[in-house]
């Protein structure tokens, strides 16, 4: 996001959370939050910022709870997955290979083998039990599949908040700061 487009998500929330968004310091909290949403979607950001304020939240959201509050999942949701997964079951069997992400496939691994496996032993009466293992297993990696991907991007971020942080404690050296 560009710094007028924080700017613009920054004036939504400070209107309905005075004195609660940021440190005080305009120019810190913007480069802040610019920091942090640097590679998110204005518009999306734009509209979690409303859609935030709409919700009565009785606080303002942090950076990250913006983000995740804006989220559009790519990934579809594990009832639709599990609809994808049974669909492909009916086209390919379980000799095909069946048209999956990688969060599918893992999620079909994870309860109890592969795909022909998942297929052979797939009955009618195990379809609810088995339809709760997906969803549970498909959730599951699809946080550890989140983290991961916040750990490989946090030197990047890293990077990014450096001069900031150097800038900081230039100021706190030069000023005598509070350092808050």
């Amino acid at each position: 996001m560009r710094a007028n487009e924080v700017v613009a998500v920054l004036a939504i929330l400070f209107e309905v959370y005075p004195r609660r968004v940021g440190s005080g310091d305009r120019d810190k909290t913007i480069a802040v939050w610019s920091m942090a949403l640097a590679e998110a979607d204005a518009k999306q950001i734009l509209n979690a910022a409303v859609a935030w304020v709409r919700a009565n939240k009785p606080h303002p959201p942090s950076p990250g709870e913006l983000m995740a509050f804006a989220e559009v999942d790519d990934e579809s949701s594990a009832s639709e997955a599990w609809g994808h997964v049974l669909r492909q079951i009916h086209a390919v069997g379980a000799d095909g290979e069946p048209d999956l992400s990688e969060r599918e496939s893992r999620a079909v691994r994870a309860c109890g083998g592969g795909w022909s496996i998942m297929c052979r032993n797939l009955q009618t009466s195990q379809l609810p039990a088995l339809r709760a293992r997906f969803i549970e297993a498909y959730n599951t990696i699809g946080e550890r599949m989140d983290r991961q991907e916040m750990i490989a991007d946090a030197d990047a971020l890293l990077a990014l908040a450096r001069p900031l942080a150097q800038q900081y404690a230039l100021d706190y050296e030069k000023g005598g700061k509070s350092g808050r």
